[in-house]
């Protein structure tokens, strides 16, 4: 196997070359929240289930997607560009009823913009904010303060791949 990678940003572009196979892979970390239009609804309950619905939450994540190309001689700083703006777009401006929603709707959403990705994996851990009770100190809190915490805590991936 022979393999080149170059770095641009924080993480590098790399192309493998395998048995006369050659594939591209690249990948982007970022940091969001949401504020508005996020929820945790319509899931599946059994007698174990815990969390309650919300239709009014916040949205937090720490998420790394990454990516393979189909193809060679590709413009990998234009497609990843092309590939980031997908992601975010699709993040800030998708009605999220869970992450496992928004994430594959992220991933719908790059394969759509960039027809030269085959494949895409993202992981987006859930990063839960809890409303502040001030009622011990006679204040009501109509959801103004909040405070992150790491239960519960999950940690959402998928591949989505183009259907051959």
């Amino acid at each position: 196997m022979e393999a080149h990678c170059s770095r641009r940003g924080e993480l590098p572009h790399c192309i493998y070359s395998f048995r006369g196979q050659t594939r591209h892979y690249d990948s982007y970390n970022f940091s969001r929240g949401r504020p508005a239009r996020s929820a945790f609804a319509g899931y599946l309950k059994d007698r174990l289930t815990t969390l309650k619905e919300t239709h009014d939450r916040l949205f937090g994540t720490l998420a790394n997607a990454s990516w393979q190309y189909a193809g060679v001689n590709l413009d990998a700083n234009a497609l990843r560009e092309r590939a980031q703006t997908a992601l975010l777009r699709a993040f800030a401006s998708h009605d999220s009823l869970s992450v496992q929603q928004t994430l594959y709707a992220m991933a719908e959403a790059t394969l759509e913009a960039v027809p030269e990705i085959s494949e895409i994996h993202l992981f987006m851990p859930n990063k839960h904010c809890n409303l502040v009770d001030l009622s011990p100190f006679g204040q009501d809190n109509p959801n103004e303060i909040f405070v992150p915490t790491d239960e519960p805590h999950g940690s959402i991936e998928a591949t989505v791949r183009r259907a051959e």
